[in-house]
């Protein structure tokens, strides 16, 4: 969300179906938002756009964030059933701000977004997984030239993974996670008890 560090957003997933076009699908998507904030308490939101999609979770056409005050209400609004017959959802969940990652040092355009949505494997170890996320892979993530910023949250409702990091670039998302997977100095090693349920890249397709 532009390095503000909402405390609570929500993060919603979604796809074409039939003929309609993306801009058209950006079309409704601004008209939902404009109501959402008449009835829950939404502030910013942005929708980014994958080019290639399958139609399926690991391939996403869309992803918007929701910045809320009240992610209950928003979390609801927004799960309700579609009145729009060529756009459907695929996955969503409201979720709040972890602590322990540093802010931003710098601000750069917003040119796409790494999305990774996890889960730690033992309830006993999550401190443990919490402490090395944010102290040894999104730090590393950060530290690279490709990312600027990231934001950790952790899950409130919905049927996405526990643990959403929204790691925002200033190239389109998949060429920076490209860059990432190729730079030499990551950190390829991963925590054990970490599953990575999935990992996208989006550009930035419009604030809505």
């Amino acid at each position: 969300m532009q390095a503000r560090y909402p405390k609570h957003i929500v993060v919603l997933v979604e796809d074409l179906v039939g003929p309609l076009r993306d801009d058209a699908a950006l079309d409704w998507m601004q008209a939902r938002a404009k109501a959402l904030r008449a009835e829950a308490e939404v502030g910013d939101a942005l929708a980014y756009i994958k080019e290639r999609s399958s139609g399926t979770m690991s391939k996403p056409r869309f992803l918007s964030v929701f910045e809320t005050a009240d992610p209950e209400a928003a979390h609801g609004h927004l799960a309700a059933p579609y009145d729009h017959a060529a756009l459907r959802p695929l996955g969503i969940g409201s979720f709040e701000l972890l602590p322990g990652l540093p802010r931003a040092t710098r601000a750069e355009a917003n040119g796409g977004l790494m999305v990774g949505l996890t889960n730690c494997t033992n309830p006993a170890n999550e401190d443990d997984f919490n402490d090395w996320y944010n102290r040894v892979h999104a730090a590393d993530v950060i530290k690279s030239p490709y990312f600027w910023n990231t934001q950790r949250y952790r899950k409130l409702e919905g049927d996405l993974p526990k643990y959403a990091a929204l790691y925002e670039t200033s190239l389109g998302g998949s060429e920076a996670l490209k860059n990432y997977m190729t730079w030499p100095e990551r950190v390829s090693e991963m925590h054990p008890r970490i599953t990575n349920v999935h990992v996208w890249s989006f550009d930035f397709l419009a604030t809505l």
